[in-house]
């Protein structure tokens, strides 16, 4: 793979995973987790080639189809090792519990490196990892397999800018990076440093006549055709993710949507339910299930969730296909449940405000701790709401919440808050 780059701590860890374990009385196996695009099946397959030496038995690889909306039975992929290790198929049997021991016993012993890529779940890779030592098997998946037991982890981020600029060079060469750096980084910015759409922003430019770096990252500036622009040949940005989100169920693809309603860098679960119209721990089982499918992903702050950048221009687009009278209600929802929060936070720092609004819940703030914890976390949201009030249609709401935090602000909380927040809402 030439145009292969960086992940080299990635790397190093699961090379000095496998080099513990071919002494150890266990076969290695090596989960490698992330985002649609984000390399998953690049980093094994770069690392089978580097590593598939060092086991004289063999490679062996299976696509498991887990985005499909039928994954590969591993009773099949058993059928497809076993073959490939010299059992004639004639041999194999045809009773499921015995076609397990069969391949159990075929491959107890031996010294393989096995990729299953494109996981559909834990019951699935389980079925296929060998018995006893000597083997190594990556494994990749956009989903985070939690429970699959005695495994290396290794979640891929986003490149830094550094890599994404070396990426670029690889696929389109060095004089168009080199020759418009400036360019060349706002790009990568706009593709939120996924390796797909790197990939294919540089095929773009190299494949379009007379196409500068300048004119890809005019091109790609407006967030609203951007995922439109990230299509060349038979890849895209849009799809990759859409095979995620179809797998999802109706209300966690229903949360997905919902929560590009939240103008913020981030949110928790008391907004999520506010948006969604789940109670707060239903809110709270949405959000892992988007965080297991790396749709959604927890911040350093914890508690928190946010977006990549594109996949929340994603969930806006599935957003705006729904119903218009959705969409206002979402946002409606969304403006009451700030503006209630915020007057429970005037009314504990020692304001009194009446004000009747329809129940679409609150956080729940009973103490001066929980209200600066609120602020801490919800302010900017709140402000920030402010700033795209136009869209809302909802113009009693936001003077309503216009009012409440501007109470906050008379009563000195959050200072640090206060400017932040009138930065990012300009």
């Amino acid at each position: 793979m030439p145009d292969f780059t960086g992940r080299a701590s990635e790397i190093q860890v699961i090379e000095r995973e496998a080099l513990v374990g071919r002494h150890g009385q266990h076969s290695v196996t090596a989960v490698v987790t992330g985002k649609p695009g984000v390399g998953k099946t690049c980093l094994a397959v770069h690392l089978a080639h580097r590593m598939g030496v060092a086991y004289e038995d063999g490679e062996l690889y299976a696509d498991l189809r887990g985005v499909d909306e039928r994954p590969a039975l591993p009773e099949e992929i058993m059928a497809r090792f076993m073959q490939a290790l010299g059992m004639p198929e004639t041999e194999i049997p045809g009773d499921t519990c015995l076609r397990l021991d069969a391949y159990r016993r075929t491959v107890t012993g031996r010294s393989l490196l096995i990729v299953l890529d494109n996981a559909a779940d834990k019951k699935q890779v389980r079925t296929l990892l060998p018995p006893g030592a000597g083997s190594l098997v990556l494994v990749t998946s956009r989903n985070r397999l939690i429970g699959l037991e005695s495994v290396h982890r290794c979640d891929l981020e986003m490149f830094p800018t550094s890599a994404s600029l070396d990426f670029m060079r690889k696929v389109v060469g060095e004089d168009a990076v080199d020759r418009e750096p400036r360019d060349a980084q706002r790009v990568a910015e706009f593709c939120g440093h996924l390796p797909l759409a790197l990939r294919i922003a540089a095929i773009r430019l190299h494949s379009t006549c007379n196409m500068r770096m300048s004119d890809l990252a005019r091109e790609l500036r407006d967030e609203r055709d951007r995922l439109e622009a990230l299509k060349a040949d038979d890849l895209a940005v849009r799809a990759a993710f859409n095979l995620s989100y179809r797998k999802m169920g109706k209300g966690a693809r229903n949360t997905f949507k919902s929560l590009s309603h939240v103008p913020g860098a981030d949110f928790g679960t008391g907004i999520c339910s506010a948006v969604s119209v789940f109670e707060v721990r239903q809110a709270a089982k949405m959000l892992r299930k988007l965080v297991d499918a790396n749709l959604v992903e927890q911040s350093e702050v914890p508690g928190r969730f946010r977006f990549h950048d594109l996949l929340k221009v994603f969930s806006r687009e599935k957003m705006e296909k729904g119903p218009a009278d959705r969409v206002q209600g979402d946002r409606r929802r969304m403006l009451t449940w700030l503006q209630r929060s915020a007057l429970k936070v005037q009314s504990t720092l020692g304001g009194v405000f009446e004000v009747e609004l329809p129940d679409s819940g609150s956080a729940e703030i009973d103490s001066i701790e929980t209200a600066a914890a609120w602020v801490d976390s919800e302010f900017l949201n709140a402000v920030a709401a402010l700033g795209v009030a136009e869209s809302y249609d909802a113009p009693e709401r936001v003077v309503g919440l216009a009012l409440a935090l501007s109470g906050i602000f008379g009563r000195g909380a959050c200072p640090q808050q206060r400017c932040r927040g009138s930065s990012s809402a300009r």
